[in-house]
């Protein structure tokens, strides 16, 4: 299954508190924190502390019949719609580098198709936006399952079942 998670949080007070506290939670010389290199300990720890936060994720789930780069296109389109619907907003993605590009084509059609427009999207590097951190955490707890989805339902808002 191919997990696309948008984090969002909604005052921009929140969002500094938000960062700074995932920041303090690096260890010297980590530039970022990444779920699937923690520690079983430190998980359970991040997704407590995002427990105290303001934040929800909606999550764009997409069972692929075949290549991950087919999925991940297809939850973009649905994760651009769904911001569509809402106020404008900053937006940030995670950069893939080179595949950004990719990204930019969906989210450039998709904008173009409904005549919509977003106040902002950017590409950002996971250790430059803490609140990348966040999309990633819920995305592998959910993924994964379990103990680890239960601990990471406070932090949903809702899931989309993208058709492939």
């Amino acid at each position: 299954m191919f997990i696309l998670a948008a984090a969002r949080v909604e005052r921009p007070a929140d969002v500094m508190r938000l960062r700074a506290e995932l920041r303090s939670l690096c260890a010297p010389r980590q530039r970022r924190l990444h779920f699937r290199s923690e520690s079983d300990i430190r998980r359970r720890r991040i997704l407590s502390l995002l427990g105290t936060h303001p934040v929800q994720t909606s999550l764009y789930l997409c069972r692929p019949r075949g290549r991950a780069t087919h999925a991940r296109g297809r939850t973009v389109e649905a994760l651009v719609d769904d911001l569509l619907t809402k106020p404008k907003t900053r937006v940030v993605f995670e950069s893939r580098a080179e595949r950004d590009r990719d990204d930019r084509r969906i989210i450039y059609e998709r904008l173009a198709a409904s005549g919509g427009e977003l106040e902002s999207y950017e590409f950002m590097r996971a250790y430059e936006e803490p609140g990348l951190w966040v999309a990633d955490a819920v995305a592998w707890a959910y993924g994964a399952g379990k103990d680890w989805r239960r601990r990471a339902e406070p932090l949903i808002e809702k899931t989309v079942d993208v058709a492939f």
